[in-house]
């Protein structure tokens, strides 16, 4: 008797551990945001799925170089279909007083066409399709 009890709680332990893991698979993705070939820096991307209420998120480096991913100690996306909404982000605290000062910030040139184009979920019409974990995804605004 005590083997099948042993059995029945080692089995609903498994079930229970296996159910943790039911949400969607999470990739690597990485790579480069482009504007007219040149590198977008301090460009904050968001990718929403249809599957994935939570989402991925990036912020480039000088080099237009980002690293998705889903919490600030998980990287990835998952696969299928997302939105690609772009915004920029003040990178420190100075540039975040003279924003709300009203003082306005130049990340690039071209920053307001970006935002006006991919800055709102509702409007962007940038979206990519993941397939696999890779490392050189290019968007190019």
């Amino acid at each position: 008797m005590k083997s099948l009890s042993q059995a029945a709680a080692l089995w609903c332990l498994l079930l229970l551990l296996s159910g943790c893991n039911s949400g969607p698979p999470f990739v690597a993705v990485s790579g480069v945001a482009t504007r007219g070939g040149q590198p977008v820096k301090n460009l904050f991307l968001r990718f929403y799925s249809e599957g994935d209420s939570r989402g991925s998120t990036a912020v480039t480096d000088d080099q237009g170089r980002f690293e998705l991913k889903v919490a600030r100690d998980q990287k990835g996306v998952t696969l299928g279909t997302h939105k690609v909404v772009a915004t920029f982000r003040s990178r420190n605290p100075q540039e975040e007083a003279d924003h709300v000062a009203g003082k306005v910030i130049r990340f690039h040139p071209e920053q307001d066409a970006i935002f006006e184009k991919y800055g709102k979920p509702e409007t962007t019409k940038m979206t990519v399709e993941i397939t696999k974990a890779t490392n050189n995804l290019e968007l190019k605004f």
